[in-house]
């Protein structure tokens, strides 16, 4: 949703098209009627969920409340590309969760 330069878009692009046509294929093709609930109910690490406000809020809390104490941040405003559109809050978030890991303290 956010304007990007024609070289990011161009950099994106280029990253996209190295996934194996296979693979991008398959994973997308999972998504669509996988039910991962076995998968999920095995995390046993620290999580960070993060999602857009839009008709999945509801799918991230539920993943939220299947891994135990699972963190959840939702960006208002943002496209699927949250890395993208809001870069600095993205960076943000990540860089609280993981400073909030056991054993990693402020650096």
């Amino acid at each position: 949703r956010t304007p990007q330069t024609e070289e990011y878009i161009q950099k994106v692009t280029e990253a996209a098209l190295r996934t194996p046509t296979d693979t991008a294929l398959a994973l997308f093709l999972g998504t669509l009627n996988e039910d991962s609930s076995a998968a999920i109910a095995k995390v046993d690490r620290p999580t960070l969920v993060i999602g857009t406000q839009s008709p999945f809020v509801k799918s991230y809390e539920e993943l939220q409340k299947k891994i135990p104490g699972a963190r959840l941040e939702i960006f208002e405003g943002a496209g699927h590309a949250l890395f993208v559109d809001q870069a600095d809050k993205f960076n943000q978030k990540l860089e609280e969760f993981l400073k909030a890991l056991p054993g990693q303290g402020a650096r």
